[in-house]
């Protein structure tokens, strides 16, 4: 386990929501926060000198242990308060592309896939549910019927 430094006030995250599509329609990679053990998606501080959507990839990479292709659309923002100040965190999908047997935060998370109605009710954090709601609302994961 590694030592944090606070959140600037103000501060601005960017997250990961890993996803892959299933015969069943698709599932979400959630992970546990390091504190209270909540099913979260992976954040952290936009790294300098990186996009949020490549900063978003580097953590899912660190916390959850996956890689793949990033959108560059942001799905959405949510606040979350921190060391007494409020930031923003914006939400980028990745369509999951490799999985990891180690990765650096292993020790200190847990991950699980669940079909995304799951995931919604799982989460620990309202913000990321609601980010969830809007990602299966949306047809960019879901299968085209009728070949179009």
């Amino acid at each position: 386990m590694f030592e944090r430094k606070p959140d600037p006030p103000g501060f601005r995250q960017s997250a990961a929501l890993p996803y892959r599509r299933t015969k069943g329609g698709c599932e979400v990679l959630l992970i546990t926060s390091r504190t209270n053990r909540r099913w979260i998606i992976p954040k952290g501080l936009i790294e300098p000198n990186m996009t949020a959507p490549q900063s978003a990839a580097l953590e899912a990479f660190e916390e959850a242990g996956v890689r793949g292709k990033m959108c560059d659309a942001c799905l959405g923002t949510y606040g979350v308060e921190k060391y007494g100040t409020q930031g923003t965190v914006e939400v980028y999908a990745m369509r999951v592309t490799e999985e990891l047997d180690k990765w650096p935060e292993q020790a200190d998370r847990q991950r699980q896939w669940l079909p995304i109605e799951q995931a919604i009710t799982t989460a620990g954090d309202e913000g990321v549910a609601e980010i969830l709601r809007g990602f299966a609302a949306g047809k960019k994961w879901k299968k085209k019927k009728n070949g179009g």
